[in-house]
């Protein structure tokens, strides 16, 4: 086990430049197909991280926490692991996150997890016994070698380095700007937005991040900001993001022509989305040299779009 995998990854975002992308285990008894499709593009040999989803939209898959230690154990390479609020109370949390230790799953990502009544198991009902911030509390206390309620840990945990999520858009930016303040305070390793689409939300969520962490002159204003990015190669996909997606905004001129490409062929409509992703990843990337990567498990995509990126 390197247990300087994790630091030299974070030394490399604090630092210099940081490319992950988004795995999203199935509901399978194993994680074989994502292990081989990640060999098959080399996608471990174009990245600096993975990530691995918590049950998205509430649906049933295979164990996150589980499947960030197969990929970091096969590749070698630092993994994400994603943690729902949804699903968890404050004891299981911190049960998890001693075991994640133990296993050197030592980044996660918290949020409070989509809605329950969304799920495909009947009845399922959401535990919520707090919001992302509180298990940034978890992560401060593990920190500090003692339990959420200041109990000590028997053997003090290896450091914990945690990540949070951001809309990428609001209609209120003040709202969203002091969200952001209260993680950077809770010393939030670094910032994930959702999927953004438009140069000019990419400009107004740095201008924002960058107010913010400005404020701390300890080890706080070393938060980064990273980019989401969803390539978005079909209009009916485009569709489903502007709709049900919150916080997320599908800008009307990557929605124009892709309706426009979509009655021409479908062939047309897929050249089209790939460069205007190739487009907007690329902006992404030149301007913070941060970007985490989302295809809903799209390898052959993610792979052809980050060799399209410059200066990498």
């Amino acid at each position: 086990m390197d247990l300087n995998l994790i630091e030299s990854a974070i030394n490399k975002l604090q630092n210099d430049s940081f490319l992950s992308l988004e795995t999203t285990p199935t509901r399978s008894s194993n994680i074989n197909n994502i292990l081989d499709s990640i060999d098959k593009f080399n996608l471990h040999n174009k990245l600096d991280a993975f990530s691995t989803t918590d049950n998205p939209l509430s649906k049933l898959k295979y164990s996150a926490l589980i499947s960030a230690y197969k990929i970091q154990e096969k590749f070698k390479k630092p993994t994400l692991c994603t943690v729902s609020m949804r699903d968890r109370n404050i004891i299981a949390l911190q049960s998890d996150l001693l075991g994640a230790n133990d296993l050197n799953v030592r980044m996660m990502l918290s949020l409070t997890g989509d809605p329950a009544n969304m799920s495909d198991q009947k009845n399922a009902k959401a535990v919520l016994e707090g919001n992302s911030l509180k298990f940034l509390d978890i992560v401060n206390s593990f920190n500090d070698g003692v339990d959420l309620m200041g109990n000590e840990i028997l053997e003090a945990p290896k450091k914990t380095y945690a990540f949070s999520v951001t809309n990428s858009y609001a209609k209120d930016y003040k709202r969203l700007q002091k969200k952001i303040s209260k993680k950077i305070e809770r010393n939030t390793t670094a910032i994930i937005t959702q999927a953004i689409f438009s140069e000019r939300e990419a400009d107004i969520m740095s201008d924002i991040f960058n107010e913010e962490v400005a404020k701390f002159n300890d080890e706080r204003g070393k938060c980064k900001l990273i980019y989401g990015f969803f390539p978005v190669t079909s209009y009916r996909t485009s569709l489903f993001l502007k709709n049900n997606v919150p916080g997320m905004h599908m800008s009307d001129e990557w929605l124009n022509e892709m309706e426009n490409a979509s009655k021409i062929s479908s062939d047309q409509e897929n050249e089209t989305g790939f460069e205007l992703s190739k487009k907007m990843l690329n902006y992404l990337y030149k301007k913070e040299k941060r970007v985490h990567i989302m295809t809903s498990n799209h390898f052959e995509l993610a792979s052809s779009l980050i060799d399209t990126i410059k200066d990498r």
